[in-house]
């Protein structure tokens, strides 16, 4: 039977949009729970201004944070998911490779290209393709694929 391996390709390839909105959906709502969870260890410790709020205009202001990071998140997992589909579209083959050249492009698009010279834009596009690749190893070891 035809695509039943872990890593054999499927019969189909779902469309780019497809999967860029699905990365995108799944990227809003870990932005949402991860600004959620990074506000319980805020600037709580010795006081602060969060300390005067009424407990109602605090939540309004959390759910606001959460939206803003969950949109962010949304923003980038729709550019890396498309850029990655394209990629593995258009090389015929599911490997490392893809999820680094995804990961590199999509690190410099929504800061802008040009910002801080051909050193930085260089830097980005490594440090982001090195990144996402060593996050696709790390999801690969928890699931037991094996290269």
């Amino acid at each position: 039977m035809q695509g039943t391996g872990i890593n054999e390709k499927p019969p189909f390839s779902p469309d780019c949009v497809q999967t860029a909105f699905m990365f995108g959906a799944g990227g809003g709502v870990f932005g949402g729970i991860l600004s959620l969870l990074g506000a319980g260890l805020g600037p709580g410790v010795g006081g602060s201004s969060w300390d005067r709020l009424p407990v109602g205009y605090y939540y309004k202001s959390l759910g606001r944070q959460a939206y803003r990071q969950g949109k962010t998140f949304g923003v980038w997992g729709f550019y890396f998911g498309g850029l990655l589909a394209m990629v593995e579209k258009r090389r015929g083959k599911h490997d490392y490779w893809n999820p680094f050249i995804a990961g590199g492009l999509s690190s410099v698009m929504p800061g802008g290209m040009g910002m801080g010279g051909p050193k930085k834009l260089a830097v980005r596009v490594i440090g982001g393709g090195i990144f996402i690749a060593a996050l696709e190893k790390v999801f690969n070891w928890f699931q037991g694929i094996e290269d």
